[in-house]
């Protein structure tokens, strides 16, 4: 749900950028309502909303609050029904620490008398092997990361995909400029998010760096990576080219994940 909302709602932005008089707000807005309540880090795709940051008429910044307004309160009258549950009690029970370790309240007043440590614990969660384990599970680890697909699908999947978005906009400029800058700044702001809430929920007060985080919380985000590159490219590959490769994308992805679980699951 979480991939399929943000596909959605990141599709109807596209669409709107591409061509302006068949813009639909009210279906974007609804979109964005949705993809915030899959997950909390799918909020920050309201800023796909802002569109055009720079018309400054009040009809503009009407339309503008009016679209990322139900995502907001929704977001946040279910953060509140639910207690804004993420299980934390999982990490009390895996790491044997108090529950106090892992309070958000705690952490946030912590964060006040010390606003660097959230920065620094993210840095010291980026290295080298752990992207690679992320874009790893982003591509598919099953189960609880102990079914993984042949070493050999990785690199295959990752060139497949990739080479999908390949596929220039017919836009002007000032509007692939619009694209790739909100596109990238959502993007950064998902990563920052997805961080955020795993510190809140899943990392120890003063852990050096972040726990908790999985390759597959990124997922949403790659139709906003492939925003990006198509904005920024000015030649498209063949058309047949494109659809072959988004073709054996999905094929050899689900090959893979059934081959990897006949032969973990039911040693095949």
């Amino acid at each position: 749900m979480a991939l399929g909302t943000a596909l959605v709602a990141t599709t109807l932005w596209l669409r709107g950028m591409l061509f302006p008089p068949v813009q639909r707000r009210a279906q974007l807005a609804l979109w964005l309502m949705m993809t915030a309540l899959t997950k909390p880090t799918n909020l920050v795709f309201v800023l796909l909303g802002l569109k055009t940051p720079l018309e400054l008429s009040a009809r503009s910044w009407l339309l503008v609050v009016g679209t990322i307004l139900p995502a907001i309160v929704a977001s946040l009258l279910w953060s509140f029904v639910s207690g804004a549950d993420v299980a934390r009690w999982r990490m009390v029970e895996i790491t044997g620490q108090v529950p106090a370790a892992f309070d958000p309240a705690a952490k946030i007043s912590y964060l006040l008398d010390h606003p660097w440590h959230f920065p620094a614990a993210v840095f010291a969660s980026l290295d080298a092997n752990a992207l690679g384990e992320l874009w790893r599970q982003a591509i598919g680890v099953l189960g609880l990361f102990d079914t993984v697909l042949q070493p050999w699908v990785y690199p295959m999947v990752s060139v497949l995909v990739l080479g999908t978005f390949f596929v220039s906009l017919p836009m002007t400029p000032a509007a692939r400029r619009q694209v790739s800058i909100l596109a990238g700044a959502t993007t950064l702001a998902y990563v920052a998010a997805v961080y955020f809430v795993c510190y809140l929920a899943f990392t120890p007060i003063e852990a050096p760096s972040i726990w908790g985080v999985q390759g597959r919380y990124f997922i949403p985000i790659f139709s906003l990576l492939a925003g990006v590159v198509a904005a920024l490219v000015t030649r498209s590959a063949d058309e047949r080219l494109t659809r072959a490769m988004a073709i054996s994308a999905a094929v050899l992805s689900g090959t893979a994940s059934l081959e990897a679980i006949l032969r973990v699951d039911w040693h095949f």
